[in-house]
């Protein structure tokens, strides 16, 4: 009589771990998207917000009226609009550095006066 070998079956965490791999793949393939919040992404600090390399495409606005410091550094922000720092009047920081911009709005950053660098 011939024995059949039994496979072990994988452990619990191997077999979860395959399963969000599965999902996720699907995702991507189908385009399907979960949202995420960029409070969720970026870090915050007291008075700072960093955004570095999120892929956003427009300037956070949930980050509190007294921040100070945002860094925004390397994602795919192409336009500032008029009211995109409205949020923000305490701004003294602000990092743009490696994005697409392309358009600026004429007044963008008329509304925090405390802006010392760009």
């Amino acid at each position: 009589m011939a024995h059949a070998r039994l496979r072990s079956p994988r452990s619990s965490w191997a077999r979860n771990a395959m399963q969000v791999f599965e999902v996720v793949l699907w995702m991507s393939v189908t385009g399907v998207l979960v949202p995420v919040s960029e409070s969720s992404t970026c870090t915050q600090s007291p008075n700072k917000y960093n955004c570095k390399s999120l892929n956003l495409n427009a300037i956070p606005q949930d980050a509190g009226s007294d921040l100070k410091f945002l860094n925004v550094e390397h994602n795919l922000i192409s336009n500032i609009g008029e009211g995109d720092f409205s949020s923000y009047p305490q701004l003294e920081e602000l990092n743009l550095k490696e994005n697409s911009l392309t358009e600026l709005g004429e007044t963008a950053f008329g509304s925090i006066d405390n802006l010392l660098t760009l």
